[in-house]
């Protein structure tokens, strides 16, 4: 078959006067044409394909816009179609540049209706449209004069449904440049509030299926909190996944958390109530509450146990028997130094790697330097013969624990119950069992 070349007699025009009465840029422009071959005869009732090119700076400029189109033409060989609803080749309808460039129009024709175009010239479009310049130039740009703010204006679209183009954050922004709130609405209702200061105010719920950080006054979270610094709540933190901290959290009212766990990893401080319906785990240095902490169960993995500060007036060294010192004043205790000593109020805290777990105190009243472990197990140091289940009280050398071997004088001095033999050290684990 030989292969013939096709030509198109066009003829465009743009309802210019309905994009203005819609008030929206349109994204396609008419385009109507007769397809005739090179001896003049209409292409009658005959399927072909077109390829739109929309070129920017000359008949040989760069395309921005590129489509194709499969249609049949009329029993005259008329064809209509529209520019911006053909198959997109290349580039964005919406981002033809314009306000800022010559534009062009080049077509391509496939008389058998496949993918092979003889391309034909190109035309330049004399009259950019209104509305598609309206869009991209003039109803995006920043008010007021451009230089003196310091910004420059482009021309073309800075945001469009397809993405944004060209975007300066100091030039290009939703908000305000006065002292006035920013407001959000919809269906004529006030949904969200930015304040002149800063302060976000959400007038509904606020849902989040993910991770949240807020840093004012209420932060409900209905999947995960993460804290990874330092963080302060003015008031209610409801959290009702879990709730991970690594830096500080500060919590000025009262802290619910409804899943299984509360991860601290560094410090937790509450001005007042603490509620955990789960577990409060603690990894890092401190926990501090000045008001209430309930909970069902708290688990301590740092410490095997309890203690109270009491003000040595001797050195006492941890693993160490210490007994009440009654010249020392209140709260005051020595290094015990008699057997059967009815006066021993525990164990220095703290001997063979075991940590104290628990603290108490009261802060200006009953402090001191020394923590006596009340509870618990502890490591204390012991003379003569000791074995697992043998109760323990003082012994005649000073600081060291013994075997009971007269329970009639351990009466009231008895400090706990050993759990093993003596170490190389001359330590064991005990039970502590004051009574």
């Amino acid at each position: 078959m030989k292969k013939m070349n096709y030509y198109l007699l066009v003829f465009i025009w743009l309802c210019v006067s309905q994009m203005l009465q819609a008030q929206n840029v349109p994204q396609g422009m008419r385009y109507q044409a007769l397809a005739h071959d090179l001896k003049g005869n209409p292409m009658r009732t005959q399927v072909i394909s077109l390829q739109i090119e929309i070129l920017a700076g000359g008949p040989e400029g760069k395309p921005v816009y590129t489509e194709t189109h499969r249609i049949t033409t009329d029993p005259g060989g008329a064809f209509s179609l529209t520019i911006g609803e053909g198959t997109v080749q290349e580039g964005q309808f919406a981002a033809i540049p314009w306000g800022t460039a010559e534009i062009w129009l080049r077509t391509g024709i496939d008389a058998q209706g496949g993918g092979n175009f003889n391309m034909l010239g190109s035309s330049r479009l004399l009259a950019v449209p209104y509305a598609f310049h309206a869009g991209s130039a003039e109803t995006l740009q920043p008010a007021g004069n451009s230089e003196k703010n310091g910004c420059t204006t482009p021309g073309i679209p800075f945001w469009n449904l397809q993405g944004n183009t060209l975007v300066n954050d100091t030039c290009h922004f939703i908000g305000t440049t006065v002292a006035v709130d920013l407001v959000f609405k919809t269906n004529q209702a006030e949904r969200m509030r930015i304040t002149k200061e800063g302060k976000l105010l959400v007038k509904g719920d606020a849902v989040v299926t993910d991770n949240l950080e807020v840093t004012d006054d209420l932060v409900r979270v209905n999947h995960q909190f993460d804290v990874q610094e330092d963080a302060n709540v003015e008031e209610d933190l409801r959290v009702g996944g879990d709730l991970s901290i690594e830096g500080k959290l500060i919590i000025a009212d009262n802290l619910v958390v409804t899943a299984d766990t509360v991860l601290v990893k560094h410090k937790f401080v509450a001005k007042e109530d603490a509620f955990v319906n789960g577990n409060l785990k603690i990894q890092g240095d401190t926990l501090s509450v000045n008001g209430m902490v309930e909970a069902n169960c708290i688990s301590l993995m740092g410490g095997c146990d309890w203690y109270e500060l009491s003000q040595s007036t001797d050195e006492i060294l941890p693993g160490e028997v210490a007994v009440i010192d009654e010249a020392g004043g209140l709260n005051a205790v020595r290094r015990s130094a008699k057997a059967y000593d009815p006066t021993v109020v525990g164990i220095v805290s703290g001997a063979g790697g075991i940590n104290p777990g628990l603290g108490l105190r009261q802060i200006g009243l009953l402090d001191g330097n020394t923590k006596i472990a009340m509870g618990g197990k502890v490591m204390v140091k012991v003379v003569g013969k000791v074995k697992p289940g043998n109760l323990l009280t003082s012994s005649n050398k000073k600081g060291c624990a013994m075997a009971v071997k007269n329970r009639k004088k351990a009466f009231g001095a008895v400090l706990g119950k050993a759990l093993t033999s003596p170490n190389e050290e001359g330590f064991v684990l005990m039970l502590i069992m004051m009574h």
